[in-house]
Protein backbone atom coordinates (compact mmCIF):
# COMPACT_ATOMS: atom_id res chain seq x y z
CA UNK A 1 0.00 0.00 0.00
CA UNK A 2 1.20 2.83 -0.87
CA UNK A 3 0.91 6.61 1.24
CA UNK A 4 -1.87 7.83 -0.67
CA UNK A 5 -4.01 4.63 -0.04
CA UNK A 6 -3.01 5.03 3.50
CA UNK A 7 -4.55 8.31 3.50
CA UNK A 8 -7.87 7.58 1.83
CA UNK A 9 -8.69 4.85 4.17
CA UNK A 10 -7.58 7.40 7.08
CA UNK A 11 -9.87 9.78 5.98
CA UNK A 12 -12.27 7.09 5.32
CA UNK A 13 -12.17 6.58 8.81
CA UNK A 14 -12.81 9.73 10.13
CA UNK A 15 -15.83 10.73 7.58
CA UNK A 16 -17.55 7.29 8.97
CA UNK A 17 -16.80 7.92 12.52
CA UNK A 18 -18.31 11.49 11.76
CA UNK A 19 -21.26 10.29 10.46
CA UNK A 20 -21.94 8.17 13.41
CA UNK A 21 -21.08 10.52 15.63
CA UNK A 22 -23.61 12.91 13.85
CA UNK A 23 -26.56 9.86 13.38
CA UNK A 24 -25.67 9.23 17.78
CA UNK A 25 -26.78 12.67 18.23
CA UNK A 26 -29.99 12.80 15.85
CA UNK A 27 -30.76 9.91 17.47
CA UNK A 28 -30.30 11.38 21.06
CA UNK A 29 -32.09 15.32 19.57
CA UNK A 30 -35.17 13.45 18.90
CA UNK A 31 -35.85 11.41 21.69
CA UNK A 32 -34.95 14.74 23.72
CA UNK A 33 -37.69 16.23 21.44
CA UNK A 34 -40.38 13.43 21.92
CA UNK A 35 -39.56 13.27 25.44
CA UNK A 36 -40.11 17.16 25.93
CA UNK A 37 -43.64 16.34 24.07
CA UNK A 38 -44.85 13.98 25.93
CA UNK A 39 -43.81 15.48 29.12
CA UNK A 40 -45.97 18.65 28.23
CA UNK A 41 -48.40 16.65 26.98
CA UNK A 42 -48.67 15.26 30.21
CA UNK A 43 -48.92 18.24 31.97
CA UNK A 44 -51.33 20.25 30.05
CA UNK A 45 -53.79 17.26 30.74
CA UNK A 46 -52.84 17.58 34.82
CA UNK A 47 -53.34 21.26 34.34
CA UNK A 48 -56.44 20.95 32.23
CA UNK A 49 -58.48 18.99 34.76
CA UNK A 50 -57.88 21.62 37.54
CA UNK A 51 -59.60 24.83 35.42
CA UNK A 52 -60.97 27.24 37.68
CA UNK A 53 -63.45 29.66 36.94
CA UNK A 54 -62.91 33.68 36.94
CA UNK A 55 -65.90 33.17 39.72
CA UNK A 56 -62.25 32.26 41.57
CA UNK A 57 -60.72 35.50 40.87
CA UNK A 58 -60.50 38.67 42.39
CA UNK A 59 -60.32 41.98 39.79
CA UNK A 60 -58.32 45.05 40.51
CA UNK A 61 -56.72 47.97 39.10
CA UNK A 62 -53.42 49.48 39.35
CA UNK A 63 -52.28 52.37 37.71
CA UNK A 64 -48.98 52.46 35.13
CA UNK A 65 -47.07 55.16 33.62
CA UNK A 66 -46.50 55.42 29.56
CA UNK A 67 -43.02 55.05 29.00
CA UNK A 68 -41.38 56.27 25.89
CA UNK A 69 -42.20 53.92 22.70
CA UNK A 70 -45.24 52.39 24.57
CA UNK A 71 -48.09 51.03 22.81
CA UNK A 72 -51.26 49.89 23.70
CA UNK A 73 -50.80 46.89 22.46
CA UNK A 74 -47.78 45.88 23.86
CA UNK A 75 -49.11 47.29 27.13
CA UNK A 76 -52.23 44.89 27.02
CA UNK A 77 -49.67 41.77 25.94
CA UNK A 78 -47.65 42.84 29.20
CA UNK A 79 -50.50 43.05 31.94
CA UNK A 80 -53.36 40.70 30.56
CA UNK A 81 -53.76 37.50 32.57
CA UNK A 82 -56.35 35.41 33.07
CA UNK A 83 -59.98 36.66 32.97
CA UNK A 84 -59.99 37.81 29.28
CA UNK A 85 -61.03 36.06 26.05
CA UNK A 86 -58.95 38.04 24.12
CA UNK A 87 -55.79 40.90 23.87
CA UNK A 88 -58.64 42.93 21.95
CA UNK A 89 -61.59 42.57 24.97
CA UNK A 90 -58.64 43.88 27.67
CA UNK A 91 -57.43 46.56 25.13
CA UNK A 92 -61.11 47.73 24.64
CA UNK A 93 -61.75 47.27 28.71
CA UNK A 94 -58.25 49.70 28.54
CA UNK A 95 -59.96 52.21 26.54
CA UNK A 96 -63.03 52.23 28.35
CA UNK A 97 -61.56 52.63 32.10
CA UNK A 98 -58.66 55.52 30.67
CA UNK A 99 -61.69 57.13 28.15
CA UNK A 100 -59.44 56.53 25.20
CA UNK A 101 -60.30 56.61 21.66
CA UNK A 102 -58.54 54.70 19.54
CA UNK A 103 -55.32 53.40 20.40
CA UNK A 104 -53.35 56.82 21.26
CA UNK A 105 -51.94 56.57 24.54
CA UNK A 106 -48.72 59.30 25.68
CA UNK A 107 -45.61 59.21 26.97
CA UNK A 108 -46.09 60.03 30.51
CA UNK A 109 -50.01 59.66 30.58
CA UNK A 110 -51.34 57.91 33.84
CA UNK A 111 -53.34 54.33 32.48
CA UNK A 112 -55.30 52.26 35.00
CA UNK A 113 -54.68 48.49 33.96
CA UNK A 114 -57.54 45.75 35.70
CA UNK A 115 -56.21 42.34 36.54
CA UNK A 116 -57.23 39.71 37.77
CA UNK A 117 -55.56 37.76 40.63
CA UNK A 118 -56.50 34.44 42.94
CA UNK A 119 -55.34 36.56 46.11
CA UNK A 120 -57.37 38.75 48.04
CA UNK A 121 -56.07 42.06 49.03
Amino acid sequence: MNMREIKSQKLHARRVRVIRRYIILSVLLLFLCLSGVIYNTIIVEATGKQQTTCDDMYKYFTEIRVRRDDTLWGIAQKYMGLGYDSLEDYMDEIREINSISFDRIYYGQRLVIPYYSYERK
